[in-house]
C-alpha cells in the first residue's frame, strides 16, 4: 500500500485435502470439506467466526449443495455472534461453472468485493433447499447488493472472507482472504482527504519511438483518463508510465494532479544520442529459401563464398555429413541447383541453407568494416 500498489485482497491461509475413496466419484464428503476450512483458518491464524462472507463452490445440485453448505455452516456458526449472520454466495449463479477456472473466478469476485467494499448478490436465488437450515447455521444467501460495514470486520479491524473450491473425485481446497487495510485506516484516510484541499501532484512520464508518437500517446492518455481524480489510480498510472517510458528514445513528462486537456507536457526530447547507435543483425526463419539464394553475393564477394565453403567443410569433417554444396548445388556460381524451384525442400536442406547464408552474411558484413553489436537468428 505504501508503494501505491492496488491490493485487492491478501491471502492469509489455504489448505487442501482429498476424500480418498468416498461414496461415489461425484458425491462430496462434508466432513473432509469442513476439515479443509478449519485448516485454512488455522494457517491464517483466524477464527472462522470472524468471516462475514464465504464464497461457496455451490454447483446448484440437489445433493452436493446441502452437503457442502451444512458442512461449512457447522464450522462458521461455531462461536458466531447471532447478530453477525454469515453471508454466502457463488459466482456460478452469474457465469456458470468455469471448470478448472472456477476457483479463479471466485477469487476475482471476492477480491473485488473487498476492494469495492460491497457484497455482490447471488442472482436467481428464490427458494432455499429444504435440506439446508440457514437460520440454524447463522447463514443467509446474499440476494441484494450490500455495503460492507465496519461492524462486519474482525476484532483487529480487517474484513475476513474465504473461498471454497471442490473437484470431482474428492479434492477439496479453501483459501482465507482479508483486506490489507483496517476500519481505522479507512477512517483516517477519509479524514485526511476531507481536511485537505490540496491535490497531490504526480509525475507522468511518457515515451515512444519518435517525437510525433509521443504526442499521440499523450492525447490517448488524456482521452482515457480525463476526469479521473482517484489518487490511487493516478499514482499507479504514474508508476507504470515511468517504467514504460524508460524503454523508449523519445520522452516527455508532466507534473500535475490529474490528466486532462489542460495538463502541460514538456517538449519531447531524445534521451539517447545517435553518435553511437546500436546495430543488430536480425535474420528470418524458414521461408525465404530459393535455388538462387546467395549466388550473386558469392559471385561478387569472395569472402561470402569462402564462408559458405568453410561451413560446408565443417559439416563434412566435424559432423561427418555429406557435402551440402555437392548434394544440392546451392550457392556456387555456375553450378546447377538440384533442389525444387518452388522452395519446397526437405527440412534438412532448408535449415542448412539458411544457416550457411546467414553465417556468410555476418562474415561479409564484418569484412566490409561494419561493426555490429549483436546477431539474432531463427531458433
Amino acid at each position: 500500500m505504501h508503494d501505491g500498489d492496488a491490493i485487492y485482497s491478501v491471502i492469509t491461509g489455504s489448505a487442501i485435502n482429498a476424500n480418498g475413496k468416498g461414496k461415489s466419484l461425484t458425491m462430496p464428503e462434508g466432513d473432509m470439506q469442513a476439515e479443509t476450512i478449519k485448516e485454512a483458518y488455522r494457517v491464517a491464524g483466524r477464527d472462522p467466526a470472524e468471516a462475514f462472507y464465504v464464497e461457496l463452490h455451490a454447483t446448484g445440485t440437489k445433493v452436493g449443495d446441502p452437503i457442502e453448505t451444512n458442512a461449512a455452516g457447522k464450522v462458521f456458526s461455531k462461536g458466531r455472534d447471532v447478530n453477525k449472520t454469515l453471508r454466502v454466495g457463488s459466482v456460478k449463479a452469474n457465469i456458470g461453472h468455469a471448470e478448472g477456472c472456477s476457483f479463479l473466478a471466485s477469487l476475482v469476485k471476492v477480491s473485488m468485493m473487498l476492494h469495492q467494499k460491497e457484497i455482490i448478490p447471488n442472482i436467481r436465488f428464490q427458494k432455499a433447499n429444504p435440506k439446508i437450515d440457514f437460520p440454524a447455521l447463522k447463514m443467509q444467501v446474499q440476494t441484494e447488493l450490500e455495503a460492507i460495514k465496519p461492524e462486519m470486520a474482525a476484532r483487529d479491524g480487517k474484513w475476513v472472507t474465504s473461498v471454497s473450491s471442490y473437484g470431482v473425485g474428492g479434492s477439496n481446497a479453501h483459501v482465507v482472504l482479508e483486506t490489507a487495510e483496517t476500519v481505522s485506516d479507512l477512517i483516517k484516510s477519509a479524514s485526511v482527504t476531507a481536511s485537505s484541499d490540496k491535490k497531490p501532484l504526480h509525475l507522468f512520464s511518457i515515451g515512444s519511438l519518435t517525437e510525433p508518437a509521443v504526442g499521440r500517446w499523450k492525447d490517448a492518455l488524456v482521452q482515457a483518463y480525463d476526469g479521473i481524480t482517484d489518487d490511487l489510480t493516478l499514482r499507479s498510472l504514474a508508476r507504470d508510465l515511468g517504467r514504460q517510458s524508460r524503454a523508449y528514445a523519445a520522452r516527455s513528462f508532466a507534473v500535475a494532479s490529474t490528466l486532462d486537456a489542460s495538463t502541460k507536457f514538456s517538449k519531447p526530447v531524445l534521451s539517447n544520442s545517435n553518435a553511437s547507435p546500436k546495430l543488430c543483425l536480425v535474420f528470418s526463419g524458414q521461408g525465404p529459401q530459393h535455388i538462387f539464394m546467395g549466388r550473386q553475393l558469392a559471385a561478387v564477394y569472395p569472402v561470402f563464398l569462402d564462408s559458405i565453403k568453410e561451413n560446408d567443410r565443417i559439416l563434412v569433417e566435424k559432423y561427418g555429413q555429406e557435402s551440402m554444396l555437392e548434394r544440392t548445388g546451392l550457392f556456387v556460381p555456375g553450378v546447377e541447383c538440384k533442389l525444387a524451384a518452388n522452395g519446397v525442400w526437405p527440412v534438412q536442406e532448408v535449415v542448412l541453407s539458411l544457416v550457411f547464408v546467414q553465417i556468410a552474411m555476418v562474415d561479409l558484413v564484418r569484412s566490409l568494416g561494419i561493426k555490429y553489436d549483436s546477431v539474432i537468428g531463427h531458433r
